[in-house]
């Protein structure tokens, strides 16, 4: 029996905050929270905010794990466990890491390295001690034949028995999606392959005819994707949808969630019909779009948002919340549901995402550098790791 005992503080709970509490987390779960507790051990935390640990449902920061940069590329075991420490330090305890299925020379993405990582995120998941509860999010390119049949081999890989595979389906083609605007998917493939010219507008031609080619193929993914959810086999994800339409149409085919919905009418239209959305914290800290679509903020405030997801930057899930916070857009309680018990729910899991007593003790001990916060201390309840110092909180405390 593993008993540890958190002193001193403000414990962040579902519908308010308790300064000077205790924690009392055994064997991974939690089993007291609470004031005027009386315990004779544990750790004095300096009334440093005790907050559930991140849930990230969408994260691609694997992929600039592994290609820091275009022409560099490092073994994917290697990066996992360089990302995990960027994981630890940003507060996420659980992690839906990216990984897109398609052969796209654009976008440097192949299937061969979706395998890959596939394979190495389930290794490190169910067969070493990790800090992390990694998840996999199959991202499918729907026009792409190789991704859709690779996906399909791989779907059972890297999660248990009892959990539903996780796919969101994409169509990053020029027409459709963040590219309905052909000048958009210009200037994005001008910016990967650093071409002008013709050279730029023969590859747009030639985006444009596979676009029409493919579209057959895009039909079938989304016929078998359907069937699976009718046999509960996948959580289905609709991504980038533009407006109302698309996401009626991806309701139809079984999608419970909606993540990065590009307009203020897609976001409402998927609340509507009681689907889960999922923004961008990376919008949220910067205050807009990086592509310029919906603003996160202006979403949140219209209570358009289920939870927020790091997307490319795993650090804004922890300082959008405080980002939140400090703009009066939600107090601290409800800024870090969006993080922690939204995400928990897109997810459709029911064990973690709160401190509350009987839950995972996920849990990440919080102060304020400034305007922002600093993870001081992870715990995590699959493996009784405690990560960091315990130094650092008293030496704050002094």
């Amino acid at each position: 029996m593993a008993i540890t005992i958190l002193k001193n503080v403000r414990a962040v709970l579902k519908n308010n905050i308790i300064d000077n509490a205790t924690l009392v987390i055994e064997d991974g779960v939690i089993i007291d929270v609470g004031e005027n507790r009386t315990y004779n051990d544990g750790f004095d935390c300096f009334r440093a905010f005790c907050l559930p640990g991140l849930i990230d449902t969408h994260s691609d920061a694997i992929e600039t794990e592994v290609t820091p940069r275009p022409t560099i590329t490092v073994d994917p075991s290697y990066a996992l466990r360089s990302l995990e420490s960027r994981l630890i330090a940003a507060g996420i305890t659980t992690v839906c890491h990216g990984i897109t299925f398609e052969d796209c020379e654009i976008r440097n993405r192949t299937v061969d390295m979706a395998e890959t990582l596939v394979d190495v995120i389930d290794e490190r998941r169910t067969k070493s001690n990790s800090p992390i509860d990694h998840r996999i999010l199959f991202r499918v390119a729907m026009r792409s034949a190789a991704g859709f049949e690779s996906a399909l081999d791989r779907l059972n890989v890297g999660k248990m028995s009892t959990e539903k595979a996780i796919v969101a389906l994409e169509d990053h083609a020029p027409g459709h999606g963040p590219f309905k605007d052909i000048n958009k998917f210009r200037q994005h493939v001008a910016r990967q392959t650093g071409l002008a010219g013709g050279q730029l507008e023969n590859i747009i031609a030639n985006e444009i005819h596979k676009t029409i080619e493919f579209l057959p193929q895009k039909e079938k993914c989304a016929e078998h994707f359907t069937k699976l959810v009718n046999h509960e086999q996948v959580l289905l994800l609709a991504h980038d949808c533009e407006n109302e339409n698309v996401v009626k149409l991806a309701h139809q085919r079984g999608t419970s969630v909606v993540e990065f919905p590009l307009t203020i009418n897609a976001a409402r239209y998927a609340i509507k019909r009681g689907m889960s959305v999922v923004l961008g914290s990376p919008n949220v800290l910067r205050g807009q779009s990086h592509s310029g679509f919906a603003n996160a903020a202006d979403l949140i405030c219209l209570g358009l948002c289920t939870n927020l997801a790091s997307d490319y930057m795993p650090f804004s899930l922890l300082s959008s919340v405080f980002q939140l916070v400090e703009k009066n857009i939600l107090p601290l309680h409800k800024a870090i549901q969006l993080v922690t018990t939204g995400a928990a729910k897109t997810l459709g899991i029911n064990d973690r995402g709160e401190v509350a007593v009987g839950l995972r003790a996920d849990i990440i001990l919080v102060t304020l550098d400034g305007r922002w916060p600093r993870v001081l201390r992870v715990f995590n309840a699959d493996h009784g790791g405690v990560f960091d110092a315990i130094g650092r909180l008293h030496a704050i405390g002094k």
